[in-house]
C-alpha cells in the first residue's frame, strides 16, 4: 500500500485510536454517506415501526405507510440493543440514495435472515431494466450482489439464524468485493460484473424486500444499515467494519477481520478438507492399497449403519454417506464400468465427484472420491469420453468455469486438472461475460477436434429464456474456440428449459441429446448430426419424466455408448422424506436404442437378473371387470415383476403395488389402451397411444411424505400387441417399462409394514392376464 492508499489509513486509523482514547463512540467515515439507519436510533418505541430516521443528515427516511406491512421494532434484538425484524411481508421504502445511474457505490449492513430458503433482500436501490438494480441479495444459503441480469449473488455463505457484519463495496470497472464476518470468523470475496449495464435505478430505496415488485422479502432483522454513493477505500472499509462490530458485537472468535484486497482477490482457498490419496499405476498395486483405504473402510461403517433404514434401497445405487446428486461421467474402461456422481463428503459438504465401478452395472463397488474442489468451489456436473490411452473428464466448476482432468490408471483413482484451471473460464480476461453459458458441459472427438457442449439458455418468446447447449472445439483440451448453439430447430422443448447436464452420443443412425430442465425435468432430442456445420437437425424428442423433478421424480442423467449401437443411461432420482444421512438415489440403468421407425426405446439394463430370488409364477387368469383379483403369493417391496397382460376391451387396466390389505396405502400403475394421442402422421403407423400412469399419491399415510402429481407418459403399443410390463420395486422407489418402449418411476415411501400386496382390476370390461412372474430381490452391495 503506497501513496493516497496509505495516507487514508493513517488517517482514518488516527481517527479512530483518538475517539477511543477520548471515549467517544467510533463513528464511520462521512464522505459520501447517503443513508444511515441504526434500529437503536429508530425514533419509535418498540412494536410497528412505521419511520425509520435517517441519521445522514439527508432526511431520506424510511417509511411504511401501510399498517399491515411494518416490520417490528424489537427493543432487546442483539446484546440489548434494538433490531428492526420483517416478517415476511413487511418492508420500508424511501427515496433513492444513490444518483440516478450511479456506478460506485458501498452497503454496510448488520443483519440476519432466520430461514435459508429461496431468495431474500436485505436492502436495494432499483429501477425497471437490466443493470437498474443494486441489492444485497441472499439465495438459500449464500449471497452477494445482484444487479438484475448482471449478478453476482453467491459470493459467499451464511447461515440462517446467525448475525452478518457485510460490507460490500462495487467500484466502476464492475469489480464487487463482499467483507463478511460472523461469530464463525472473518472472510471476504470478489467478483466481476458487467460494467457496462451498471447504472443503478433510482425509483426507490428499499428495506425487506425487492423495490420493484415487493417480492423476495425477508424473514429476518436488521440492525443498521449504511449506504455510501462512492466505494469506500480498504482503511475505511475496515473503520466500518471495526465500527459496526463494536457497537453491535457482531465478529468472529478473534474479533472482526477485514480481509486484504489483495486476499480477497485471490478467491478463496477452495482446498478439500477431504483426505486425498495417491495411487499405483497398476491394478494390483491400486487393489493392495485400497483394502487397507481409510476412506473405503469408512464408507463400509457407513454403509452398515444407514443400511438399517427401511425406505433405503437394496438393489438401486446409493452414496456410501451422505447424499449425492447429479451422476456424471458414466464410461466404460478397461472392462468396467464407471459412475461417477456429485457426493457431499461430511467433513466438506461441496460437491465432490464421488465414484463406483462395476462389471455388470447393477452390483457397484465404492471407490474414494475422484475429483476434488480446487481451483473450482465445487465440482459441478459433466460428462467423460474415452479414449484408447486414457478418460477425460469435462465439468463444470463453480466459480471459475469448466474444467478438464484425465486419469489412465486402471480403475480411474488418480485424476489431473488440465492446466489447473478453468480452460472454459466463466469470463474473459477483461472480467465480461462470456457470450455463450458456461455450465455443465459434455466432450466427445471428431477427427482432430475435441467437441463440448456447454449448457445454458438464449433469449426465447417475450424475453423468457429457453434451452440452448453452446457448441466449442478444441485441439488440445485448453484453447477452446467457441461455434455456435448445438440445435438449429427444436419443436420439442419448452419455454422456461435450460440446457443443464447434456450428454451428446451416436444411437443407431441418429445422435441423441439427453438433457435436463430445472423446470421439467429430464428430456432428450434425437435428430441427424450434421458433420459439416456442425448442427443437429432435429428429428425426435421427449420427456425422462413427466411431472416435476421434485419431489420424488426422476432427475438429471448420465449416459455412455454401450458399444452395440445403443446408450447406457443413469438418473438420479430425489426424495420426499427426510431420511437421515442420505436422500437421493440412483435410477436402475436403461439401455436406450432407436426401433426401425426411428422412435426410442428404453429397456433395463445391467444383469438385474443376478440379484432374483425366489420366484413365484401366476398361470393365465381371467380378469373379470371391475374385480379386484388379489395376487396372494406375490409380496414385497424389493421386487422384479415381469407381467403380460390383454386388455382386450377394457376401458383402463389397473396394478396396485405396495398395497396395504385394506388399500389405505397403495401405489397404483394405471394402463390406458388407446387412450393417448392419435398421430396421423407417424409414418403409415395407425391409432392411439397408449398412455401409462404411475399414481403415487396414497403411497403413504405419513404426514412427512410430500405428494406429487401422476407421472403420466405415452408410449406407443401396435394394434394387436399385449402391454408387456416390466417392474421394479425397490423399497423407496418403484420404475415401470412398458413394452420396452416407455419409462414411469417415483419415490415412495409407504408407512406400513403390510403395504407390501399386488392387486390387478380391468376397468369396464374383462381383461386377460397372460403371465406373470416375481421374484424376491436381493442386495446388490
Amino acid at each position: 500500500m503506497t501513496g493516497p492508499m496509505l495516507a487514508t489509513a493513517c488517517a482514518a486509523l488516527a481517527l479512530l485510536l483518538a475517539s477511543r482514547a477520548h471515549g467517544a463512540e467510533v463513528a464511520p467515515p462521512s464522505a459520501g454517506l447517503a443513508l444511515h439507519l441504526d434500529a437503536s436510533a429508530a425514533g419509535s418505541a418498540p412494536g410497528p415501526l412505521e419511520r425509520w430516521n435517517d441519521r445522514s443528515g439527508r432526511g431520506a427516511h424510511v417509511v411504511q405507510s401501510d399498517a399491515a406491512r411494518r416490520p417490528t421494532l424489537v427493543a432487546d434484538g442483539l446484546n440489548g440493543k434494538p433490531v428492526v425484524r420483517f416478517a415476511g411481508e413487511q418492508y420500508l421504502d424511501g427515496p433513492a440514495v444513490l444518483p440516478a445511474d450511479c456506478r460506485e457505490f458501498t452497503f454496510a449492513v448488520v443483519w440476519r435472515r432466520t430461514d435459508a430458503l429461496g431468495a431474500a433482500v436485505v436492502c436495494e436501490q432499483a429501477d425497471d431494466g437490466p443493470g437498474r438494480r443494486a441489492s444485497l441479495l441472499t439465495v438459500n444459503e449464500r449471497y452477494g450482489f445482484n444487479g438484475q441480469n448482471n449478478d453476482q449473488h453467491d459470493l459467499l455463505p451464511y447461515a440462517g439464524g446467525q448475525w452478518n457484519l457485510t460490507v460490500m463495496t462495487v467500484l466502476k470497472n464492475g469489480m464487487v468485493r463482499l467483507w463478511h464476518n460472523d461469530a464463525r470468523g472473518g472472510t471476504g470475496a470478489s467478483a466481476q460484473v458487467d460494467a457496462t449495464l451498471l447504472k443503478v435505478g433510482s425509483r426507490c430505496f428499499r428495506l425487506g424486500a425487492k423495490a420493484i415488485d415487493g417480492g423476495e422479502r425477508l424473514r429476518g432483522d436488521i440492525a443498521e444499515a449504511l449506504v455510501y454513493s462512492r466505494a469506500l477505500s480498504f482503511a475505511e472499509v475496515k473503520s466500518v467494519n471495526e465500527y459496526l462490530a463494536e457497537r453491535w458485537g457482531v465478529a468472529g472468535k478473534g474479533g472482526v477481520e477485514t480481509m486484504t484486497i489483495e486476499r480477497i482477490d485471490q478467491g478463496p482457498d477452495y482446498t478439500s478438507k477431504v483426505p486425498h490419496f495417491t495411487f499405483g499405476k497398476t491394478l494390483d498395486e491400486q487393489e493392495a492399497q485400497l483394502k487397507a483405504n481409510p476412506l473405503l473402510a469408512r464408507f463400509r461403517e457407513s454403509r452398515a449403519k444407514l443400511a438399517t433404514d427401511p425406505f433405503r434401497p437394496l438393489y438401486h445405487f446409493t452414496s456410501p454417506e451422505s447424499s449425492l446428486n447429479d451422476p456424471n461421467g458414466l464410461c466404460f474402461w478397461q472392462g468396467k464400468w464407471h459412475l461417477f456422481y456429485q457426493g457431499y463428503p461430511p467433513e466438506d459438504p461441496r460437491q465432490h465427484w464421488g465414484h463406483a465401478v462395476s462389471a455388470d452395472l447393477i452390483h457397484w463397488r465404492d471407490l474414494p472420491y475422484a475429483i476434488y474442489p480446487k481451483p473450482e468451489e465445487c465440482c459441478f456436473s459433466g460428462a467423460t469420453m474415452v479414449e484408447p490411452g486414457r478418460v477425460i473428464a469435462m465439468y463444470h466448476g463453480t466459480k471459475v468455469g469448466n474444467m478438464v482432468a484425465t486419469s489412465s490408471d486402471p480403475l480411474l483413482l488418480n485424476w489431473d486438472k488440465v492446466t489447473g484451471k478453468a480452460v472454459i473460464p466463466q469470463r474473459r480476461s477483461d472480467g465480461q461475460p462470456q457470450p455463450f453459458g458456461v455450465f455443465d458441459p459434455c466432450i466427445w472427438k471428431q477427427g482432430e477436434y475435441y467437441y463440448s457442449l456447454s449448457g445454458g439458455t438464449v433469449p426465447g418468446p417475450d424475453g423468457k429464456r429457453t434451452r440452448a447447449d453452446f457448441l466449442l472445439r478444441s485441439t488440445d483440451l485448453t484453447a477452446w474456440e467457441y461455434l455456435h448453439p448445438l440445435v438449429e430447430k427444436d419443436p420439442y422443448g419448452l419455454v422456461g428449459d435450460d440446457g443443464a447436464c447434456p450428454y451428446f452420443w451416436p444411437i443407431g443412425d441418429r445422435h441423441i441429446l439427453l438433457h435436463f430442465s430445472h423446470m421439467s425435468g429430464g428430456k432428450y432430442l434425437l435428430g441427424h448430426y450434421d458433420t459439416q456445420r456442425q448442427r443437429l437437425d432435429v428429428t425426435g424428442g421427449g420427456s425422462f419424466n413427466f411431472g416435476p423433478a421434485w419431489p420424488l421424480g426422476v432427475h438429471a442423467p448420465s449416459a455412455a455408448p454401450d458399444g452395440k449401437g445403443g446408450v447406457i443411461a443413469i438418473f438420479n432420482m430425489n426424495p420426499g422424506k427426510p431420511t437421515p444421512g442420505w436422500d437421493q438415489i440412483m435410477s436402475l440403468p436403461r439401455r436406450l436404442t432407436l426401433s426401425p421407425e426411428g422412435d426410442l426405446l428404453q429397456e433395463p439394463a445391467g444383469d438385474f437378473a443376478s440379484l432374483r430370488g425366489a420366484r413365484t409364477q401366476v398361470a393365465e387368469t381371467r380378469l373379470p371387470a371391475n374385480q379386484d383379483v388379489r395376487l396372494e403369493a406375490v409380496k414385497g417391496n424389493a421386487l422384479e415383476i415381469e407381467a403380460v397382460i390383454d386388455p382386450r376391451e377394457a376401458a383402463t387396466l389397473e396394478l396396485d403395488l405396495l398395497r396395504s390389505p385394506g388399500c389405505e396405502e397403495v401405489t397404483r400403475l394405471s394402463i390406458y389402451p388407446r387412450r393417448g394421442f392419435h398421430y396421423w402422421n407417424r409414418g403409415g403407423r395407425p391409432g392411439n397411444d397408449t398412455v401409462v400412469s404411475l399414481d403415487t399419491s396414497r403411497s403413504s399415510l405419513a404426514p412427512d411424505v410430500t405428494s406429487r402429481p401422476p407421472e403420466t407418459a405415452p408410449v406407443y403399443i401396435p394394434e394387436g400387441e399385449p402391454v408387456r410390463l416390466h417392474i421394479f420395486i425397490d423399497r423407496s422407489v418403484v420404475e415401470v417399462f412398458v413394452n420396452g418402449r416407455q419409462c414411469v418411476a417415483a419415490r415412495v415411501y409407504p408407512s406400513r409394514p403390510d403395504s407390501v400386496g399386488v392387486v390387478l382390476r380391468a376397468v369396464g370390461s374383462p381383461a386377460l392376464l397372460k403371465s406373470l412372474t416375481a421374484w424376491e430381490m436381493m442386495r446388490a452391495h
